[in-house]
């Protein structure tokens, strides 16, 4: 049995969130979740396959994996972050962690500045935290924490092709930007300056079993957020969804989110209504677009929005990455 069917099946069965992102070629998809390999797909032949990383990271769990923004591949793994040559699996150590990053981690690549924030979550502690590793960095005491006061978590983490950051938090989508702790005069840590963007969260209370759904995994393409909003808990059915992006990205220091509550009820009001049910998401959940905003490419029970690919559905959008 082929390996993404294997993987895809295995899916089903426990309801994870497998990680996914497409490569430089806007073609193939790489998958996280296993160890010393990559799971792929080719979105145009539906060939599936697996890119064998025993050369680089060696036997190591792949935790996430991203694009760097240009011709390979970021692997994050146990004791750091890799760049690898998405054609031969060969790579590059690009950070040496003096401790183990948890298994539910995620990172992104922001392709303004070069950095990679790395979201973490403990399921020993249920604690959540975030990194920032700045363009260059290479070892620990490189890396800075991420302040996040405000938000529990900083879950799904993409960058927009201007270094917004959206990510999930409360099942509602969030967007911020990264500054320098003007207080730190190292700049030993990163602020997180966010606002809630799209309240999307669908929240009940009731002497039943509940229902509540919000939005759980991202990723943008084009003028378009693309998110997973599923239920919060138990089988993890819902809907794969898109709405607009914000309709002007902040400024570098985080300034430019609404000032007023009219304002914020402005901003919310167009997300709200731009959203649009595009497949119902199942329990599995795995969301990417390609580089060029052009692909989106989903897990779904069924869609009459896109084509079915192995085990997935892939949505063209015909969309610039660019605003």
């Amino acid at each position: 049995m082929k390996y993404a069917l294997i993987l895809a099946w295995l899916c089903w069965l426990t309801l994870p969130t497998i990680g996914a992102t497409f490569g430089p070629d806007g073609e193939t998809v790489y998958f996280e979740g296993t160890t010393g390999a990559l799971g792929t797909l080719n979105t145009i032949t539906g060939e599936e396959g697996r890119l064998d990383l025993g050369k680089s990271v060696g036997a190591l769990r792949i935790i996430a994996v991203a694009h760097d923004g240009d011709a390979s591949l970021l692997v994050l793994v146990e004791d750091g972050i890799w760049r690898i040559d998405p054609d031969t699996g060969a790579g590059h150590r690009l950070l040496t962690s003096d401790y183990p990053f948890a298994e539910n981690s995620e990172i992104a690549f922001d392709p303004v500045t070069g950095g990679i924030l790395i979201a973490h979550y403990s399921k020993e502690r249920n604690d959540y935290s975030a990194q920032w590793v700045p363009k260059g960095a290479s070892v620990q005491r490189s890396v800075r924490s991420v302040v996040t006061r405000g938000v529990r978590m900083v879950a799904s983490p993409v960058f927009d092709p201007s270094g917004d950051l959206y990510f999930c938090d409360g099942g509602d989508i969030w967007r911020g930007r990264l500054v320098p702790d003007p207080d730190e005069e190292d700049f030993s840590t990163t602020d997180l300056q966010a606002d809630r963007y799209a309240p999307v969260a669908m929240l009940q209370c009731g002497n039943w079993t509940p229902s509540s759904t919000g939005a759980q995994i991202l990723c943008v393409a084009g003028p378009h957020i693309y998110a997973q909003v599923n239920r919060m808990g138990g089988s993890g059915w819902g809907t794969t969804v898109r709405l607009l992006k914000a309709e002007k990205p902040l400024s570098e220091d985080g300034k430019g989110a609404p000032g007023s509550l009219e304002d914020y009820g402005q901003m919310a009001a167009r997300a709200l209504q731009s959203l649009e049910p595009l497949a119902e998401s199942g329990g599995m959940r795995t969301l990417c677009a390609s580089p060029d905003g052009t692909r989106v490419l989903f897990s779904a029970a069924s869609s009459s929005r896109a084509e079915r690919v192995g085990n997935f559905h892939l949505l063209k959008t015909e969309s610039p990455a660019s605003r």
